[in-house]
C-alpha cells in the first residue's frame, strides 16, 4: 500500500498538470507570445479572398533594425521609428504584416488586428489607392490617412461586423499618439489631421474636409486634392518633416510606392530640353543599380556622406546610399566617370530637376543592338512557372514568367577559329569518349544464342547425374549495350560573365569555348544532350535561349548560335531550371542530367538577390530529383562553397578555381557524372 505522502505528491502532480494543460490549451507548447502570422496565413488569405474577392501573397514583415543613440540624434529619427516594431505595408503586389503582432497582450484582439490590418491594406489595393499615392512626403501622408479612412467606411458598408473592431483599432491608435509638443510646425498639422479623422464618425470625411471632392471620389482625384492640400499653410510650413507616426490598421506608408504608377516610362519632367547641350562621358565599368530605401529619400548631404578623394566630386557614400544631384556645367564629367566607375553598386535617383550630364556604360550600344534580334527570334509563349517563397513557406503561384526563344546566331568565324585552338584538346577528349561508347555485352544461361555456354552445360550435366530437374538455358549471347543518358546543359548568360579574366577574354567567353568543345566531344560519345542559355529581368522578364534542342542535330547552326551568345541583365534561377527540368522529364532515358554552368550565385534587381533567390532555387533543385533528375552546377565562384551547398546539396556542386581551365575540365567532369552507377 503506497504511503500517503506518496498519495499527496501524485495527486498535486496530477493537479498542476492538468491546470497547466488546460491554462495552455490555446497555445502550443514553446509558442512565442502573440498572434504568429504563420499560424494564421491561410484563414487570413482566405477571408481576404471571400471578403474581397481578390487575393494577394501574405508575407511577414520584420522590425526595422533600431538605431544606436547616435545615429538617431544626427540623423532626426522620430521617436516612434525607433520603437522595435514590425509594420504592416503593402508593395502593391503583395500584403506585409507583422510576423507576430503583440500590442494588445490578449490573442483574440491581436488577432482581430491583424485581420483589420490585412483587410485595410487589401481595400486599398483593390481600389487602387496604392498606385496613386503622392511622392512629396506631406502630400504622401495625407493621402495615406484619408484613403485609410475611406478603406474603414468600405469595410463597415461591406461587413458592418468589423465597427466594433475598427472603433477599438481607433482607440488603440489614439491613445498611443505622440506629442503636439514634441512635433515640428508641419508635422503638427499632419498629426492633427490624422487625430481628426480617427475621431470621426464613419462615413463623414467631408464633414472634417470643406473642399474635400466626395466620399466617392476615385484615388487620383484624392491624390491630386491631397498635394493640392499640402501646399496650403500650415502644411507648407517651415520645419522639418520626419513622417506619419504610425496607425497600426492603416498600415505605412512606403516610400517606393512611387515606383508603382502604371506607366512606367521615365517621367516627361526628367527628359532633356532641347536647349540644353549634350555632355556624355562613357564608363569603363558596369555600376549595378538598385532601388532606393528609405535611407535614401533624404537629399541631404549629411555627415556619412564621406567621399573617396575630392568631395567636389564624390558620388557615393561609403555605404552607397547617396549620390549627388547633377552639378551643372562647371563638372568634370571625366573625373565623375573615373570615380563612378570604382562603385560595385548605385542606387537610383529621380529628381524635379533636368538630366544635365548622361554617363554611359562602355558597350552599352553594341548590347542593345545584340539585344534587339535576340528577343525576335522565334518569340515563343509566355510560360508561367511558381516561385518558392521561404518566409510563408508556399508557393507564388505563376509568378515567374519565362519565354523560351532561339539563341541569336554569331560570327561563325569565332567558331572555328576556337576550335582550331583547342583541336588537340577535341581529338584527346573525342579518343576519352570513344572509350565509352556502348560495346558488346555477353549475355549467359539464354534459351537461345550464338554459341554453347560450357558453364551452363556443365552444371546442366551434373544435375542431370544427380537427378534434378535439367535447364534449357544453355546458350550465351552477344548483344549491344545501350547507353541511354540525356542531359541538359543550363549556360548562365547574365550580365556578370561579361567580366573580364586574365587572357583577355570574358566569363562568358570560356563557358561558350567549353561548350564547343563538349559538344565536339558528345558527338563521339552518343548521349542525347541539349543546350540553353538563361538570363532575365524581374520576375515578368525571364528568357531562356535555345542553342540546341534534343531533336536537333548538331552542326553550323549549334556552333553559330554559341558564337552568339552574350552576357545581360541577371541570375533568376528558379524558372529556368524548372523549364530545363519539364524538358528532360519528357525524355525516356534511364539517367537525366540537368548541368548548370554559372559564375555566381542568384541574383536580381528585386528580393531575388538574397535569401529569397537562394531558397527559390534549392526547392526548384529539389523538385527536379523528385522527378528523377540529377543536378550538377559547376561555378567559377570562389565563394560558391558558402551558399551552394544549401541550394544543390553537398555532392551537387564543384568549384572551379582558375577559370581558365573550364574548356577542359567541363568535358572530364562531365564524364565522371555520366559513367557512375545511377
Amino acid at each position: 500500500m503506497p504511503e500517503a505522502e506518496d498519495v499527496i505528491l501524485h495527486a498535486a502532480e496530477h493537479v498542476t498538470a492538468s491546470v497547466r494543460a488546460l491554462w495552455l490549451r490555446h497555445r502550443p507548447p514553446g509558442a512565442a507570445p502573440g498572434v504568429q502570422l504563420m499560424a494564421v496565413h491561410r484563414r487570413l488569405s482566405v477571408l481576404i479572398q471571400a471578403c474581397l474577392g481578390q487575393t494577394w501573397p501574405l508575407l511577414p514583415s520584420d522590425p526595422r533594425p533600431r538605431p544606436n543613440w547616435l545615429a538617431a540624434r544626427l540623423r532626426n529619427v522620430p521617436p516612434w521609428d525607433r520603437l522595435p516594431q514590425a509594420e504592416a505595408f503593402t508593395d502593391g503586389e503583395h500584403i506585409f504584416l507583422p510576423r507576430c503582432l503583440q500590442v494588445f497582450g490578449d490573442d483574440a484582439r491581436d488577432h482581430s488586428l491583424l485581420r483589420l490590418m490585412a483587410l485595410t491594406l487589401g481595400v486599398r489595393l483593390r481600389c487602387g489607392a496604392v498606385l496613386h499615392c503622392p511622392t512629396q512626403p506631406v502630400a504622401r501622408d495625407l493621402f495615406w490617412a484619408i484613403e485609410g479612412t475611406l478603406a474603414e467606411d468600405i469595410l463597415i458598408a461591406e461587413l458592418p461586423g468589423l465597427a466594433a473592431h475598427i472603433a477599438a483599432a481607433r482607440w488603440l491608435a489614439l491613445t498611443s499618439r505622440p506629442a503636439l509638443t514634441r512635433l515640428s510646425p508641419r508635422e503638427r498639422a499632419v498629426e492633427k489631421v490624422v487625430r481628426r479623422l480617427l475621431k470621426l464618425p464613419p462615413g463623414r470625411v467631408e464633414e472634417a474636409f470643406p473642399t474635400f471632392p466626395t466620399a466617392r471620389a476615385l484615388p487620383a482625384a484624392v491624390a491630386r486634392w491631397t498635394e493640392a492640400l499640402a501646399t496650403t499653410s500650415p502644411f507648407d510650413g517651415a520645419g522639418l518633416y520626419r513622417g506619419l507616426a504610425p496607425v497600426p490598421h492603416w498600415g505605412r506608408p512606403r516610400p517606393e510606392l512611387s515606383r508603382l504608377a502604371p506607366s512606367r516610362a521615365w517621367p516627361s519632367h526628367l527628359a532633356r530640353p532641347a536647349s540644353l547641350p549634350s555632355r556624355a562621358q562613357r564608363l569603363p565599368n558596369r555600376v549595378e543599380t538598385r532601388e532606393p530605401t528609405a535611407e535614401d529619400e533624404d537629399g541631404r548631404q549629411g555627415p556619412f556622406a564621406v567621399p573617396y578623394g575630392d568631395p567636389q566630386h564624390s558620388v557615393e557614400d561609403p555605404a552607397g546610399l547617396r549620390r549627388p544631384l547633377d552639378r551643372g556645367a562647371d563638372l568634370d564629367l571625366d573625373t565623375l566617370a573615373e570615380e563612378f566607375s570604382r562603385l560595385d553598386q548605385a542606387s537610383r535617383v529621380q529628381t524635379d530637376t533636368q538630366v544635365q550630364e548622361i554617363l554611359e556604360v562602355e558597350g552599352l550600344r553594341q548590347r542593345r543592338s545584340m539585344l534587339q534580334p535576340m528577343r525576335g527570334i522565334e518569340d515563343g509563349e509566355r510560360i508561367a512557372y511558381p516561385e518558392w517563397d521561404y518566409r510563408a513557406a508556399v508557393y507564388r503561384p505563376s509568378y515567374c514568367v519565362l519565354r523560351e526563344a532561339a539563341a541569336p546566331m554569331g560570327d561563325p568565324a569565332w567558331s572555328m577559329q576556337r576550335l582550331q585552338e583547342h583541336r588537340g584538346l577535341i581529338r584527346d577528349i573525342r579518343r576519352r569518349f570513344e572509350a565509352l561508347r556502348p560495346k558488346r555485352e555477353r549475355y549467359t544461361r539464354q534459351l537461345d544464342g550464338d554459341a554453347i555456354d560450357l558453364d551452363a552445360y556443365v552444371d546442366d550435366f551434373a544435375v542431370r547425374r544427380a537427378g534434378r530437374t535439367p535447364t534449357d538455358r544453355l546458350y550465351m549471347a552477344d548483344r549491344p549495350r545501350r547507353r541511354d543518358v540525356s542531359v541538359a546543359f543550363l549556360i548562365d548568360a547574365s550580365g556578370s560573365t561579361d567580366a573580364w579574366v586574365s587572357g583577355g577574354r570574358r566569363i562568358l567567353d570560356l563557358e561558350k569555348e567549353a561548350t564547343l568543345v563538349l559538344c565536339e566531344a558528345l558527338e563521339a560519345l552518343g548521349d542525347r544532350y541539349a543546350v540553353y542559355a538563361f538570363s532575365g529581368r524581374g520576375a515578368r522578364e525571364v528568357w531562356v535561349w535555345r542553342v540546341k534542342a534534343f531533336s536537333e542535330g548538331y552542326g553550323e547552326g549549334v556552333r553559330g548560335r554559341i558564337a552568339g551568345l552574350h552576357g545581360e541583365m541577371f541570375t533568376r534561377l528558379g524558372g529556368p531550371i524548372r523549364h530545363l527540368t519539364a524538358l528532360l522529364a519528357r525524355q525516356r532515358s534511364r539517367r537525366r542530367l540537368l548541368f548548370l554552368l554559372s559564375d555566381g550565385k542568384p541574383n536580381d534587381e528585386d528580393e531575388y538577390d538574397g535569401v529569397y533567390g537562394i531558397e527559390d532555387t534549392r526547392q526548384a533543385a529539389a523538385e527536379a530529383r523528385l522527378q528523377g533528375i540529377d543536378l550538377f552546377c559547376l561555378t567559377v565562384d570562389r565563394q560558391g562553397s558558402i551558399y551552394l551547398p544549401r541550394m544543390f546539396g553537398p555532392y551537387g556542386y564543384t568549384v572551379l578555381w582558375e577559370i581558365i581551365h573550364l574548356p577542359p575540365r567541363l568535358p572530364e567532369i562531365y564524364r565522371l557524372l555520366t559513367t557512375g552507377p545511377g
